[in-house]
């Protein structure tokens, strides 16, 4: 009896410490950068590269650090945009940048010093899209009702 009461221990202490609901450490990506409105789930494609579609307005958060930092995007807008297109940039609620997309991927950097991310916990990056399509519309072979204006392959939030 006893011995079968020390295997049902260890199983449940080594099932409990399998939980799917650990979180992330502080120091990952994904501790650092939670997507909010606007974005949808992450994909990928059959080479194993991501994408994360947004619709014409799209809003992440970014971990404050309190340090100076460097943001990188990058993405495209799908063909079926009118090209050229523009991503507006704002960072806690100031204009950053406007990206102006062709077909071809861009990547942009921004240095974004600690005095700029404010005193809460999280600092608000907003990307809108001037132009965006839906993919049901444009073929109706296509059933995806989304409405896309963006393709975002990469967001970084690193120390600078």
């Amino acid at each position: 009896m006893p011995k079968r009461v020390l295997v049902l221990t260890l199983l449940t202490l080594l099932l409990a410490g399998c939980s799917s609901e650990d979180k992330p450490s502080a120091g990952s990506a994904s501790a650092q950068i939670e997507y909010k409105a606007g974005f949808f789930a992450p994909e990928q494609a059959s080479n194993g590269s991501t994408w994360r579609w947004m619709g014409p307005e799209g809003v992440i958060r970014l971990r404050n650090t309190r340090r100076d930092m460097l943001l990188s995007i990058k993405g495209y807008v799908p063909a079926q945009v009118p090209q050229p297109s523009a991503i507006n940039v704002k960072f806690n609620g100031e204009p950053l940048d406007q990206m102006l997309m062709t077909k071809e991927e861009a990547q942009k950097q921004y240095a974004i010093p600690a005095a700029k991310q404010g005193s809460g916990e999280w600092s608000e990056l907003v990307l809108s899209a001037n132009q965006s399509y839906i993919p049901h519309e444009a073929d109706p072979t296509i059933p995806d009702p989304r409405r896309l204006a963006f393709s975002l392959s990469s967001l970084e939030w690193t120390r600078k």
